[in-house]
């Protein structure tokens, strides 16, 4: 996997087999792995946006959204399966206890899932920081003081959507 901006990947040929693996054997630990496997280039890659958002409200009378759909956390803080599974087993508990009659169990789960989003937000902002030793647009783009938002290509730090 690579994490990049959408302006930066083009002139890095990644989006092409024969370009991904040429970044695997320009690399110190992926490289001596592909020689001694002997690894050609892959018969098809995938490009998919992994940008940051949430669902708000993450639950009403009858729903509730889990994963991805509450709550989608870009890859480098490393927090997407950890918040997946959180808000999975969140969500089981709520739904049952509002079948039940609880009637502000799904908004304690709601509110739970923003309290997940902007925790990740804070731990997102202290990965990037940590960023700063490596000069690269990339990287430069986040410790700059920007937003994330405002970057060529970047993803909005916070993209509220409403349920439909």
């Amino acid at each position: 996997m690579a994490v990049t901006d959408a302006d930066l990947i083009a002139p890095t040929g990644l989006r092409t087999p024969a370009g991904w693996l040429s970044a695997l054997t320009a690399t110190r630990q992926v490289s001596a792995r592909l020689n001694a496997d002997g690894v050609g280039p892959p018969h098809r890659l995938a490009v998919l946006r992994a940008g940051t958002s949430r669902v708000a409200p993450s639950a009403g009378h009858g729903w509730a959204a889990v994963g991805d759909a509450a709550t989608a956390i870009d890859p480098i803080a490393a927090r997407g399966s950890t918040a997946a599974l959180a808000t999975g087993i969140s969500a089981g508990s709520a739904v049952t206890a509002d079948a039940q009659g609880d009637r502000c169990a799904l908004e304690r789960y709601a509110d739970l899932t923003a309290a997940v989003h902007a925790e990740f937000l804070h731990a997102r902002t202290v990965c990037y920081r940590a960023g700063r030793q490596w000069d690269t647009p990339f990287w430069t783009r986040r410790t700059d003081g920007r937003p994330v938002d405002s970057v060529a290509g970047g993803e909005p730090s916070v993209n509220e959507r409403t349920p439909a």
